[in-house]
């Protein structure tokens, strides 16, 4: 049985902030991509660390729209809308929070 340690665990952390799919994260650890799953269904710390790193992509994705959209890039600005907001071209989901 394989178990993933501290080092991995970073391996796995910057890899994932990195936008590596899984598979290329298992191999640079050794193992394929089975393993890779047993592991994080085994191993809560692995799954957190997977959810870990991908929080900082998106953190840092999100930011860059953002940023895009304040300097005036509207394409930025409606793919924000749509995805953090719930917007479409005919309006707000009905599931999405209200904006005033």
């Amino acid at each position: 049985m394989v178990t993933v340690h501290a080092p991995g665990l970073e391996v796995i952390r910057t890899m994932a902030r990195g936008g590596h799919p899984v598979t290329s994260i298992a191999a640079a650890l050794g193992m394929s991509a089975r393993v890779m799953r047993e592991c994080r269904k085994r191993q809560p710390e692995v799954e957190e660390a997977f959810a870990t790193g991908l929080g900082g992509l998106e953190h840092e994705l999100v930011h860059s729209l953002l940023a895009a959209a304040r300097n005036g890039q509207i394409a930025a600005a409606m793919l924000l809308l749509k995805c953090r907001h719930g917007y479409r071209e005919t309006g707000q989901t009905d599931s999405a929070p209200k904006v005033a």
